[in-house]
Formats: structure tokens, C-alpha cells, sequence
């Protein structure tokens, strides 16, 4: 059973930036291994993987990317990709349904980096 201080001390670190990150971590595990999940059929079923461990995620957010994740969500470049080093990116709800419904093609050239296209 857990006790109330150690809920207090989970809430705590769960709203830290590694905390935050822990759990994105997990939602992506979860879309890409588990068939009842709802969104499973979008990563999972299409053979996207997660290729970091839970450390590796968080250690590669907080010292490479340098992403303070709160407000932001977890996107891949390549939506065709796996979620690995150099296909990740934070952005908002917004910009992540603006690059969705985007036409990836300007000037004849396609844009495959939402962080260049979305200027």
C-alpha cells in the first residue's frame, strides 16, 4: 500500500522535468507495444518502434535537445520513423496539427523537417 508522503513524493517528481519525461517516455512505449491501446494502430500496427531506453530518452531530451517538455508535445520528424535520436521534437498541439494537415511540398521541394517547414 502506498503511503500518503510517498504519493506526495511521486506527484513531486512527477511534475518535474524528468518526471514529465518518464511518463512521455511510457505513452510512447505503450502507443508502439500495446494493441489495446487507442493509438496503437497509428505506431505499433505501423512498425514504429522506441529506441531509447527510459534513461537514454531522458538523458537525450535534457542535455542534447535541451527541451523543457512542459506544455509540449512529442512528435517525430519523420513521421514515417521510429522515435530515436534526431527524429524527436517538442512542439505545440498547435504546430504538431498545423505540420498534420500541411502541404509538404513548397516550391517543388517536400519539407521533411516540420522545425524548418512550419517558419
Amino acid at each position: 500500500m502506498v503511503t500518503i508522503a510517498q504519493k506526495r513524493a511521486n506527484d513531486k517528481y512527477g511534475a518535474t522535468v524528468p518526471g514529465i519525461l518518464r511518463k512521455r517516455y511510457y505513452g510512447m512505449v505503450d502507443r508502439c507495444t500495446n494493441p489495446k491501446n487507442s493509438h496503437y494502430k497509428c505506431y505499433g500496427a505501423r512498425g514504429i518502434e522506441v529506441r531509447f531506453t527510459v534513461g537514454e530518452f531522458v538523458d537525450y531530451v535534457m542535455n542534447e535537445l535541451k527541451q523543457d517538455p512542459r506544455g509540449l508535445t512529442i512528435d517525430r520528424i519523420d513521421s514515417n520513423g521510429h522515435y530515436e535520436r534526431d527524429n524527436i521534437w517538442f512542439c505545440t498541439m498547435e504546430q504538431n496539427a498545423a505540420w498534420k494537415g500541411r502541404d509538404r511540398f513548397k516550391g517543388g521541394v517536400l519539407l521533411t523537417d516540420p522545425r524548418i517547414a512550419l517558419i
